[in-house]
């Protein structure tokens, strides 16, 4: 009887936990399908702040500036002349100051954050070189400074290190021109594979 005991409960506890163990894995499946989609879709990657920051020190005198000092700071095509690109303060046509309070000659600005006009992005990628103006209190500092890049920047004009192109005849990344139309410069593709609706401008794939 003893023996006989003893395998009833053996038996009873291998079938509670296989129980147990499947409602586990069911109560996990339903959690993992009731999530909403939303939370279980990609994450892109976000978005870069459009804000450059600029620090400086300010000596009056050749003592470190305390007080607040009135600064144009504004964004050009040219080390000198040129067009206006950019202003913290009032437009490009008409620049306006901004206050900016130094603590023992040390400041900061962010162009394109709190206090200061947004940033176009559009303006780093239409001009190659920029520069940068500054006027204290009326007096413009020269020469302008050039806006530089960080090295590792460079990078971003790479996609695993292949760089961007509308034709080559090695590896690259396809272009479009402005009407989404991809030339391919007569690089012959094989097993092409083309759905929905298209058109092509030749039988021959």
């Amino acid at each position: 009887m003893r023996w006989f005991e003893k395998q009833e409960r053996l038996i009873f506890s291998i079938r509670f936990f296989s129980l147990f163990g499947l409602f586990l894995f069911f109560s996990f499946t339903y959690s993992l399908f009731a999530t909403p989609y939303s939370l279980r879709s990609i994450t892109h990657a976000a978005a870069p702040p459009q804000i450059i920051t600029y620090q400086g020190k300010l000596l009056v005198n050749s003592v470190a500036a305390t007080s607040t000092q009135n600064m144009i700071l504004a964004l050009y095509d040219s080390s000198s002349g040129g067009s206006a690109l950019y202003s913290a303060g009032g437009t490009t046509s008409s620049p306006a100051a901004i206050a900016v309070t130094p603590t023992t000659g040390l400041f900061t600005v962010d162009l394109g954050g709190a206090g200061t006009n947004s940033l176009s992005p559009a303006i780093f990628r239409d001009n190659s070189n920029i520069y940068l103006e500054v006027t204290i209190n009326g007096e413009t500092l020269t020469p302008r400074k050039q806006i530089t890049a960080s090295p590792f920047a460079f990078n971003a004009k790479y996609l695993d290190g292949i760089a961007a192109a509308t034709a080559s005849t090695s590896a690259y990344i396809p272009v479009s021109d402005a009407n989404g139309n991809f030339n391919f410069g007569g690089v012959t593709s094989t097993a092409l594979t083309v759905t929905g609706a298209s058109t092509l401008a030749t039988t021959t794939i």
